[in-house]
């Protein structure tokens, strides 16, 4: 960790991609927290632990005890902070990272236990997944399909990737296609229902 501290990066994603090598090969995942003045043009970017916020319940009141869900998390409201900095000294403008006088609040994990670093995964196989998915497989077909491959080609971040993922990554991808459809494209209740 500490040779990012010591490096300068020529804008925020090449630092933000620096520190999450990093925080990948130690065992955890970092998470924008914040970007000042604006998201569009940053001039500081804060991150945090994954784990660093912290758990609110909000049940329903209406519900009794006993039927409510049992809710659990994975935030230990870790105090762990990096920041990320652009610097307007000398002739270049480059970013720096300052790390946290804080200390990580849990244990490490290997990367395929971050939700995070299964979603890039999930990210780069997508295709594949959707296509199996268009053509008749079940997600629970699916996961054994890319456990398989992980086998086969020796691709390990494959074994890690579960059903949920994959429903979760099919939902996301169905979410985002109606969202790109315009109004006249979309199918009406009313043309649907006639016969």
């Amino acid at each position: 960790m500490e040779s990012i501290f010591t490096s300068k990066f020529p804008s925020y994603e090449a630092a933000i991609q620096a520190c999450d090598d990093v925080a990948r090969r130690q065992g955890f995942a970092l998470a924008i927290h914040s970007k000042r003045p604006n998201a569009r043009a940053p001039t500081s970017v804060y991150l945090r632990c994954s784990k660093g916020r912290k758990f609110v319940s909000h049940p329903d009141g209406s519900v009794d005890e006993s039927k409510r869900r049992r809710t659990k998390t994975q935030m230990t409201q870790c105090p762990y902070r990096l920041s990320i900095k652009k610097t307007f000294r000398g002739m270049g403008r480059n970013w720096v990272v300052s790390g946290a006088a804080e200390a990580h609040n849990h244990d490490f994990f290997p990367a395929n236990e971050h939700r995070k670093y299964r979603n890039e995964v999930l990210a780069k196989h997508l295709g594949d997944i959707i296509k199996a998915y268009e053509a008749g497989l079940r997600p629970v077909l699916i996961a054994a399909q890319l456990h398989s491959r992980a086998e086969e080609d020796g691709e390990v971040e494959l074994a890690s990737i579960s059903i949920k993922d994959i429903n979760n990554a099919l939902a996301r991808h169905r979410q985002q296609q109606l969202a790109s459809q315009t109004p006249e494209t979309k199918p009406s209740p009313n043309l649907t229902n006639q016969v």
